[in-house]
């Protein structure tokens, strides 16, 4: 009897799954690239995704969601790979082509300090939408959201200023996109954000996202591994958060140069990232 119940339940399995096909297979991509799907876009009230490809010098967007050829491609400038290569899609369409907009980021060293500089592009003839690039000041990546609630969208930075690192600015622009009409594609991911400054001395802010509220844990590290100071232990909202570091451990003693790690940790994920303290 065992065996033929275990024979039944072989012969009936591919039948539970007869429809599952193979819809698409992509080419072969290096090793060293990002490929995948993005909102890009707007059909209606939704976005149409298409694949795209990114690697250390270039961003590109192709025809389709699958296949297809290249149809928009975006060269990072010398800052910008230094910085890594960073290109965000801003998640609406400033331009009203239905095309949705995307901000890449730049990386200049100033002394023993680097700042950041950030432009909003239109990648499809890669104008420069707003750029804000200045020796003085490091900016943040921008923010969305409607402070005055007004029905329109403004978007946020943060200016800090390189000549006195204790002082910021708040700069916020209205965008002209109703909340109404905007569907963005673009969830707050779970996200540990490059320190600022770094090198520091002799604090520094860290800051992070979280798509979800959930118990969360900041841990500063040595190099050994060993956890000097703990900043955060415990529940925060969805959103976006920073917290400061001043460069002590948890004696309120303050740790000597040298490089340090900073980690996020939730239930389920954990990121980390590499700082600098001089002195």
């Amino acid at each position: 009897m065992i065996k033929k119940i275990i024979f039944l339940v072989l012969v009936l399995t591919p039948l539970l799954f007869s429809q599952l096909t193979l819809e698409y297979q992509s080419q072969t991509f290096p090793y060293n690239s990002v490929s995948g799907w993005i909102a890009f876009k707007k059909v209606g009230s939704s976005w149409e995704y298409r694949l795209y490809y990114l690697d250390s010098t270039k961003f590109q967007i192709y025809s389709s969601h699958y296949n297809g050829s290249v149809q928009y491609t975006y060269n990072f400038t010398q800052p910008e790979i230094f910085a890594g290569g960073y290109i965000y899609s801003l998640g609406i369409d400033l331009t009203g082509d239905g095309i949705v907009e995307f901000y890449v980021l730049g990386k200049y060293t100033v002394g023993s300090y680097s700042r950041q500089s950030i432009r909003i592009l239109n990648i499809v003839n890669n104008s420069t939408i707003l750029e804000l690039n200045s020796s003085n000041y490091y900016y943040s990546e921008p923010t969305l959201y409607d402070i005055d609630r007004d029905g329109i969208l403004e978007m946020i930075f943060v200016e800090y200023d390189m000549n006195n690192l204790w002082r910021y600015k708040l700069i916020v622009y209205n965008t002209g996109v109703s909340t109404s009409v905007v569907n963005s594609p673009n969830e707050l991911n779970f996200e540990l954000k490059q320190n600022f400054p770094n090198p520091f001395n002799p604090s520094t802010t860290i800051r992070f996202n979280l798509f979800k509220p959930e118990k969360i844990k900041i841990e500063i590290l040595n190099l050994n591994g060993e956890v000097i100071k703990t900043l955060i232990d415990g529940v925060y909202p969805q959103g976006q958060h920073e917290i400061f570091w001043d460069g002590t451990n948890d004696y309120h003693q303050r740790v000597t140069s040298g490089v340090y790690f900073y980690r996020l940790i939730s239930d389920e994920k954990e990121l980390t990232r590499k700082m600098v303290l001089i002195k």
